[in-house]
């Protein structure tokens, strides 16, 4: 009798409406429990160094500033390869293009030693991208999950169906950082505040260092203070 429920079970699983109705379970599951590596990430219990893993860090990075900078310097330090990605929608008109931003978290890496990242300007599916790269985790960064998780819930989705109807492969685990609270106030429309403040001065007294690298502060204040 019991070889003959667990035959049943096995046989309902192979069925393909047995299988939509697992993914939509796990998709709610996921979306219930999303993976969240909290700060300060040194005090995570899951923490461990894998060099042998590259990870996808994506987001619009508009502008790139220390809140970035610190996850990335954990990331970098946490996994063999760091690909960053600027998303972009080719049918959008920017303010700030994801190229020139992508050149600012080039030169941020390249003033802070850090050899293991690169950075990619991608158009379409990050997901399907990540694939391509051969990458085993996507993250995100967030303030967090309170303030960003509505937000984040459609690109989730899009990061758990995507693979399954339009790849037929199994999804990526997407996990969100979140980011030091210091900088949970920066945003593009604050950059070009502190920008605008500062137009009356000359290019040695600008200082935008408090939220963005000193590296790299006189370009930010060129694209952002322009809009």
């Amino acid at each position: 009798m019991e070889q003959d429920k667990l035959s049943v079970y096995f046989l309902l699983l192979s069925t393909p409406l047995a299988f939509v109705f697992f993914y939509i379970s796990y998709m709610i599951y996921k979306l219930s429990f999303p993976v969240i590596v909290k700060y300060p990430w040194s005090s995570n219990e899951r923490e461990q160094t894998d060099k042998s893993t590259t990870v996808i860090f994506a987001g619009s990075f508009n502008p790139p500033h220390m809140g970035h900078l610190g996850m990335l310097v954990y990331l970098a330090r946490r996994y063999g390869e760091v690909i960053v990605v600027v998303g972009m929608n080719p049918n959008k008109v920017y303010d700030v293009s994801p190229a020139d931003r992508a050149v600012l978290i080039e030169r941020m890496m390249e003033k802070e030693g850090i050899p293991n990242v690169r950075v990619e300007v991608v158009s379409g599916y990050i997901w399907r991208y990540a694939m391509s790269q051969n990458t085993k985790i996507m993250f995100r960064g967030i303030r967090s999950w309170d303030k960003d998780g509505m937000d984040e819930t459609l690109l989730y989705c899009q990061n758990l169906w995507g693979p399954m109807v339009l790849g037929l492969k199994w999804p990526l685990p997407t996990y969100f950082i979140e980011g030091d609270p210091s900088y949970r106030h920066v945003s593009s429309t604050f950059i070009r505040k502190l920008c605008h403040e500062q137009k009356h001065k000359s290019s040695h007294d600008i200082d935008l260092s408090a939220v963005v690298l000193k590296s790299i502060q006189k370009d930010v204040f060129k694209l952002y203070s322009s809009q």
